[in-house]
């Protein structure tokens, strides 16, 4: 299937952005999330990947969401597919091997909303709009993840007034990670995901998979996975390398009388 909507670009580092192009407001239509679906699926496979910045064209929208025509007419367990095709996207993103970034634009509103709350971090321009905007067409959507993300009261205020905040708002109200000027959303997520990227890869990946199963867990059952992730880390070669660099970092800051 040609990438037509969808474009992937793959740098050095082992950084991947992926930008959704559905003119003018990155809607995604079902060849759309078709096409980020398999770009997904693509790059989860790719050992070498070791962040992800996924985006929309241009500095008017993230994705402004659903082509509501494409449910008009839709019901029983047809309805029900059609949903459960988008909960694929979603679980896409959240479960994706490596840490994905959001980087916000513009809009980002019904399922670019869910999208946007589905990456694990997520940069937004102080100019980008979003909102849980599902009560103004009579429906719900994009509450399980809020609340887990804001906390039910501030999820309960934007979910009953279906507002839109701005990215400095949001960045107030923890729904996003960082907040910059106009224009700056992807280059700074780019410098976040090549952070990310500098990390151990093997460590990073377990880390990830280790953050999406605590929430559902005890502390005792979360503190004893947590153990036999570190011993099962332990071991590898990109432990050692690492405290091996490490200690090359600090000899050398201390005989240069940095003190580390």
């Amino acid at each position: 299937m040609p990438e037509e909507h969808v474009h992937v670009d793959f740098d050095a580092a082992g950084v991947a952005v992926v930008t959704i192009d559905n003119p003018p407001l990155n809607t995604l239509a079902r060849r759309v999330r078709e096409e980020l679906l398999a770009a997904l699926d693509s790059l989860a496979a790719d050992e070498t990947l070791r962040a992800l910045v996924l985006t929309g064209q241009g500095d008017r929208a993230f994705s402004a969401g659903a082509d509501l025509q494409e449910e008009e007419g839709l019901e029983g367990e047809a309805l029900r597919a059609f949903m459960q095709e988008w909960e694929r996207l979603y679980e896409a993103v959240a479960g994706f091997p490596v840490p994905v970034i959001a980087a916000v634009n513009g809009w980002a509103l019904g399922g670019g909303f869910e999208v946007m709350l589905a990456a694990d971090l997520r940069v937004a321009a102080e100019t980008a709009r979003m909102g849980a905007i599902a009560l103004r067409i009579g429906l719900v959507n994009s509450i399980p993840r809020l609340v887990r993300l804001v906390g039910e009261s501030r999820a309960r205020d934007l979910v009953f007034t279906a507002r839109h905040v701005d990215g400095t708002e949001a960045a107030a109200m923890g729904l996003v990670h960082q907040v910059v000027p106009a224009g700056r959303a992807l280059a700074a997520a780019r410098e976040l995901a090549g952070q990310i990227a500098a990390l151990p890869p093997l460590a990073v990946r377990r880390a990830k998979a280790l953050l999406g199963r605590v929430g559902d867990l005890t502390l005792a059952e979360a503190q004893a996975l947590q153990l036999e992730t570190f011993l099962e880390l332990h071991p590898t070669p990109d432990h050692h390398q690492a405290v091996r660099e490490f200690l090359a970092r600090r000899g050398k800051a201390e005989s240069s009388g940095d003190g580390g």
